[in-house]
């Protein structure tokens, strides 16, 4: 409770632990901001695929809307490899259950989604300098002779990011023994 003395305000102990829990967990939270922006990018890749050719097959052509779905099949399927695959696997293998911890699974989640940006990049460059070879320039809309499957790196490790740090994430938040942040927490 606030209550004014004069010119300065006093607050209560609680409220001074509850400030420190929250000033704790920022930086942890903010790493969500990394994993949005990488998953942002959805929409340049889905823009980018359909200035690129689509084809797999000479009458087979992927709709460049597909390419944003790739990334959502990426994470449903990459929690389902990792939860049922990997982890029984290296229990297996190391004779004991093996674990991520939080940190490392947001780390592994961080750089997934510094890679997934540079592979995108990297496309986007090599697009734009063949559209300048082939005279397209000063035509934003024109198809460029190159495969959209090169936009998949970015989908699956932009779907890997998510996996990892979403995850990383929860459980950290799950665990943060304030109990007067659970409830904003476990939103």
């Amino acid at each position: 409770m606030l209550q004014t003395h004069g010119v300065f305000c006093t607050i209560d102990l609680d409220q001074v632990e509850e400030l420190k829990a929250l000033i704790r967990v920022t930086p942890v939270w903010s790493t969500g901001i990394i994993i949005a922006v990488t998953y942002s990018l959805n929409s340049f890749a889905v823009i980018q695929a359909s200035t690129m050719d689509r084809h797999i097959t000479p009458k087979f052509d992927i709709p460049a809307g597909s390419f944003g779905a790739s990334v959502i099949i990426t994470f449903v399927v990459g929690i389902a490899l990792y939860d049922r695959i990997i982890l029984p696997l290296a229990l297996k293998m190391k004779g004991k259950p093996v674990c991520l911890s939080f940190k490392q699974r947001m780390e592994t989640g961080l750089l997934c989604s510094c890679a997934a940006m540079v592979s995108l990049t990297v496309v986007k460059y090599i697009r734009r300098e063949i559209a300048i070879q082939e005279g397209l320039s000063d035509k934003p809309q024109a198809m460029v002779h190159i495969s959209a499957l090169w936009i998949l790196p970015y989908a699956i490790m932009s779907g890997w990011a998510s996996d990892f740090n979403g995850i990383g994430q929860t459980e950290f938040f799950y665990s943060e023994p304030c109990p007067v942040l659970q409830p904003i927490f476990k939103c």
